[in-house]
């Protein structure tokens, strides 16, 4: 189990590395297009292009935020309660969170697939050709991999001993 989290702890940081290289990107797409249109050279596809690097920063810092445990959580209520059903709310909560991501992911898997497969593309008729795959790439593996960091919590949670915080729960008590 910790070798797994361990795993799951480099998978999401190069995730968020990754999603950073993506917001430079982004800024680097608003520079060159404004240096552009002053030397009036027109560039088409800025907004496609960052419409979908956003999808796609958005999604691949999901799993580190599930990871660091950023995700919105009512701690006055876990701290209210006894700490059997403190623990059975976050099961709770992690099963709910296992469940919604897991069904977006689901969801994503087969247009994922066809737009890779089809090599389907975002165009105004300009030209300009977006590749659409990679945003639902990243919305496909984004959620799958915090399912699986949501069902590692659950475990996490339920297998504690006696006494032992588990980092999820180490919140609750700070209030």
């Amino acid at each position: 189990m910790r070798r797994l989290s361990r795993t799951i702890d480099v998978f999401t940081n190069w995730l968020m590395v990754i999603a950073a290289i993506f917001a430079a990107l982004i800024a680097f797409f608003v520079l060159f297009d404004i240096i552009a249109r002053n030397v009036g050279i027109v560039f088409y596809g800025t907004a496609e292009y960052i419409r979908n690097i956003i999808v796609a920063i958005v999604f691949l810092w999901l799993p580190y935020c599930v990871k660091n445990d950023s995700m919105l959580r009512m701690d006055f209520v876990l701290s209210a309660v006894p700490h059997r059903i403190r623990v059975a709310l976050m099961i709770f909560g992690y099963i709910l969170g296992v469940a919604f991501f897991g069904a977006i992911a689901y969801g994503a898997m087969e247009p994922t697939y066809m737009s890779w497969l089809t090599n389907e593309v975002e165009d105004r008729g300009m030209g300009i050709t977006v590749p659409v795959w990679p945003s639902r790439a990243a919305i496909l593996f984004g959620c799958a991999a915090a399912s699986l960091i949501y069902i590692l919590r659950a475990f996490e949670v339920a297998y504690a001993r006696p006494g032992e915080e588990v980092p999820a729960a180490q919140s609750a008590k700070a209030i």
